[in-house]
């Protein structure tokens, strides 16, 4: 992992030597608070590297870019260009001019790449990362996932793969708003598909990122005064929930301020006054802060809470610190939730953290902080019990599979976890180094550790 802007250069300079002059370079990941120089990147760093290739570095966060001269060039953005609604383009203090990191909507901007936004892989590179990544999953103990905001191509090459009998896993897709309409037209339901590929809730967004200091938020975040984060169009969102429940389909929206939450909330309570309909499990992803006000809400409402307790380990202390001693109670409030009777599935957002449910479990029982050692929320934590529940049985749940995985069960799929210790019986902080000495999927080996 690159520890300076030097090592990120260094990087970004051996995929030159391979890229032809004027094609695009891509990377993702990096994050300026790993980095010796504790700050963001900018054009300037990236042109010493690349003066000829248009370059876009995602941002670990997945909410935010940085492009170079020519990446903005590309773009056509520059100091007249106006952010678009729920985006964000930094600038230069003193000159005025882009500074080439571009926050939530503002990375759409840029006008290449299959899906008509951003830089993809061809074709080839696209099925060869999902193939790897679905390696990885299963060498982390996972036999399913849910895979969110996915397109026509994202979906097509799933489909191609499970026909091939390519996937070692089964995989949840959680098609992208855009594709409503047309899923509409074909009747397409939440469900449709097989035991190894199917559709999921229809992905919707509400604000940006709690890392990123864009998530809508009903109070500023600590030293930043008027920045309350980035709600999309709320008329917009509003909207396209109600048009997913009325079709038929499960909706899982991304929120993750309390503003947003609490928007996301009112859009559900609309949506299912205005069309009641018994168990629609629709989802949050994220719920990162929930004041307890909105908890018997969401409760009441039947709302699914999708999370990710790895975020509260890696990053909890930078929510403390941006959040204040206040807020940072209600950032992840999994011990409320559960004793509200709210359903809570665990989840990694991989690639912003590990895809391991075992590091997963131990950060939801833990909430220790990997940067200080300290407990984050300490009232907040949760049983062993109820964290595997997160992973296991309440995953099921969130995508009406209850009757099929979850738990280990005469007429269940034989998908299965073998581990090489019980986590009953090793330290709460040693959970997320238990191995994963095989994976079974459809009573099959999926993987196999090494002896």
């Amino acid at each position: 992992m690159a520890r300076s802007i030097d090592e990120i250069l260094d990087l970004l300079k051996e995929r030159i030597h391979s890229t032809p002059k004027g094609e695009w370079v891509m990377g993702r990941g990096w994050n300026e608070s790993r980095l010796v120089e504790r700050r963001l990147l900018n054009r300037w760093d990236l042109d010493r590297a690349a003066p000829d290739h248009p370059v876009y570095l995602h941002h670990h966060t997945c909410h935010a870019c940085v492009l170079n001269s020519r990446g903005l060039e590309a773009a056509k953005i520059d100091r007249h260009t106006k952010p678009p609604p729920g985006g964000w383009i930094s600038v230069d203090q003193g000159t005025g001019e882009p500074t080439g990191f571009l926050r939530s909507n503002a990375r759409f901007l840029v006008p290449v790449g299959l899906n008509g936004y951003r830089p993809r892989p061809s074709h080839e590179g696209l099925v060869q990362a999902i193939k790897m990544g679905a390696k990885e999953a299963v060498k982390a103990g996972l036999t399913s996932l849910h895979v969110a905001s996915a397109d026509p191509e994202d979906i097509r090459i799933c489909s191609d793969l499970a026909n091939e009998s390519e996937l070692p896993l089964r995989i949840t897709l959680m098609p992208r708003v855009e594709l409503l309409d047309s899923l509409k037209r074909i009747g397409a339901r939440t469900g449709l598909g097989s035991e190894w590929v199917r559709l999921g809730p229809i992905k919707i967004f509400s604000d940006g990122s709690l890392i990123a200091h864009t998530a809508a938020v009903s109070r500023h975040f600590e030293g930043e005064p008027g920045n309350v984060g980035i709600m999309e169009d709320q008329k917009l969102f509003t909207r396209q929930i109600k048009d997913a429940h009325r079709a038929g389909m499960q909706v899982a929206v991304h929120a993750t301020g309390d503003r947003a939450m609490e928007a996301v909330i009112d859009a559900y309570e609309e949506a299912l006054e205005e069309n009641p309909r018994e168990g629609h499990r629709h989802r949050i992803e994220h719920g990162s802060i929930v004041p307890r006000e909105l908890i018997e809400r969401i409760r009441r409402l039947g709302i699914v809470i999708s999370t990710q307790p790895e975020l509260v380990t890696k990053y909890g202390d930078g929510f403390e610190s941006s959040l204040g001693r206040e807020r940072i109670h209600q950032a992840y409030p999994y011990r409320s939730l559960l004793e509200a009777g709210v359903v809570i599935t665990g989840s990694s957002d991989c690639p912003l953290t590990y895809c391991s449910p075992l590091k997963g479990i131990q950060a939801a029982v833990t909430r220790i902080s990997e940067n200080t050692g300290s407990v984050i929320s300490e009232e907040q934590r949760i049983g062993l019990e109820d964290a595997i529940r997160m992973y296991t049985i309440n995953a099921a749940y969130a995508s009406f599979e209850e009757d099929l995985k979850g738990t280990i069960e005469k007429g269940k799929l034989a998908d299965l976890t073998v581990l090489s210790n019980d986590p009953w019986s090793v330290s709460e902080e040693r959970i997320g180094d238990i191995e994963v000495e095989a994976t079974i999927v459809g009573g099959r080996i999926a993987y196999m550790k090494s002896s």
